[in-house]
Protein backbone atom coordinates (compact mmCIF):
# COMPACT_ATOMS: atom_id res chain seq x y z
CA UNK A 1 0.00 0.00 0.00
CA UNK A 2 1.22 3.31 -0.93
CA UNK A 3 1.87 5.63 1.45
CA UNK A 4 -0.32 8.58 -0.13
CA UNK A 5 -3.12 6.45 0.79
CA UNK A 6 -2.74 7.36 4.69
CA UNK A 7 -1.77 11.04 5.15
CA UNK A 8 -2.70 10.87 8.51
CA UNK A 9 0.01 8.56 9.19
CA UNK A 10 2.63 8.79 6.85
CA UNK A 11 1.56 12.91 6.03
CA UNK A 12 3.66 15.99 7.32
CA UNK A 13 1.26 19.37 7.94
CA UNK A 14 2.34 22.60 7.06
CA UNK A 15 -0.89 24.57 7.98
CA UNK A 16 -3.66 22.97 6.51
CA UNK A 17 -1.54 21.60 3.62
CA UNK A 18 -0.35 17.55 4.22
CA UNK A 19 2.16 16.47 1.91
CA UNK A 20 3.18 12.87 1.98
CA UNK A 21 6.17 11.67 -0.10
CA UNK A 22 6.98 7.91 -1.20
CA UNK A 23 10.65 7.67 -1.21
CA UNK A 24 10.18 3.75 -3.05
CA UNK A 25 7.98 5.69 -6.02
CA UNK A 26 10.17 8.84 -6.42
CA UNK A 27 7.11 10.93 -5.66
CA UNK A 28 4.77 12.98 -3.70
CA UNK A 29 1.60 13.88 -3.26
CA UNK A 30 0.33 17.54 -1.93
CA UNK A 31 -3.09 18.09 -0.07
CA UNK A 32 -4.59 21.58 0.22
CA UNK A 33 -7.88 22.94 0.87
CA UNK A 34 -9.37 24.92 -2.38
CA UNK A 35 -12.14 27.54 -1.65
CA UNK A 36 -14.90 27.33 -4.11
CA UNK A 37 -18.30 28.21 -4.54
CA UNK A 38 -21.95 27.14 -3.36
CA UNK A 39 -23.03 25.80 -0.50
CA UNK A 40 -19.79 23.48 -0.23
CA UNK A 41 -17.00 26.31 1.58
CA UNK A 42 -13.63 24.22 0.54
CA UNK A 43 -12.95 20.88 -0.81
CA UNK A 44 -9.39 18.89 -0.92
CA UNK A 45 -7.56 19.22 -3.45
CA UNK A 46 -4.60 16.14 -4.08
CA UNK A 47 -2.06 16.57 -6.46
CA UNK A 48 0.36 14.36 -7.28
CA UNK A 49 4.28 15.24 -8.51
CA UNK A 50 6.32 12.61 -9.82
CA UNK A 51 9.46 13.82 -10.19
CA UNK A 52 11.92 16.28 -8.77
CA UNK A 53 11.65 18.75 -11.65
CA UNK A 54 7.40 19.04 -11.44
CA UNK A 55 8.65 19.28 -7.75
CA UNK A 56 10.75 21.94 -8.18
CA UNK A 57 8.43 23.85 -10.90
CA UNK A 58 5.18 23.76 -8.54
CA UNK A 59 7.53 25.25 -5.73
CA UNK A 60 8.62 28.06 -7.62
CA UNK A 61 5.46 28.73 -8.73
CA UNK A 62 3.35 28.21 -4.74
CA UNK A 63 6.38 30.84 -3.75
CA UNK A 64 5.11 33.29 -5.92
CA UNK A 65 1.94 33.38 -5.21
CA UNK A 66 2.37 33.17 -1.61
CA UNK A 67 3.22 36.83 -1.99
CA UNK A 68 -0.58 37.93 -2.21
CA UNK A 69 -2.06 35.82 0.61
CA UNK A 70 -4.95 37.45 0.18
CA UNK A 71 -5.71 35.61 -2.72
CA UNK A 72 -3.74 32.20 -2.08
CA UNK A 73 -3.99 31.66 1.37
CA UNK A 74 -2.20 28.51 1.43
CA UNK A 75 0.28 28.64 -1.26
CA UNK A 76 3.24 29.43 1.35
CA UNK A 77 2.60 26.49 3.12
CA UNK A 78 2.16 24.26 -0.21
CA UNK A 79 5.53 26.24 -1.07
CA UNK A 80 7.21 24.78 2.34
CA UNK A 81 5.85 21.72 1.60
CA UNK A 82 7.15 21.41 -1.56
CA UNK A 83 10.45 22.46 -0.40
CA UNK A 84 10.32 19.46 2.03
CA UNK A 85 9.26 17.04 -0.24
CA UNK A 86 11.96 18.05 -2.89
CA UNK A 87 14.78 17.74 0.04
CA UNK A 88 13.66 14.34 0.92
CA UNK A 89 13.36 13.19 -2.70
CA UNK A 90 16.71 14.52 -3.78
CA UNK A 91 18.48 12.94 -0.44
CA UNK A 92 17.00 9.76 -1.12
CA UNK A 93 18.00 9.74 -5.09
CA UNK A 94 21.77 10.91 -4.16
CA UNK A 95 21.98 8.02 -1.37
CA UNK A 96 20.80 5.46 -4.07
CA UNK A 97 23.84 6.89 -6.46
CA UNK A 98 26.38 6.33 -3.70
CA UNK A 99 25.05 3.13 -2.58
Amino acid sequence: MSVHADPAAHGHRFGAVVVTVDLVAGDCMIRAPQPCKGPVSTVERKTRLNTLDEIYAAHRTQNWLSRKPQQHPHAGDMASALKFAGQLLKAEQERKRRG
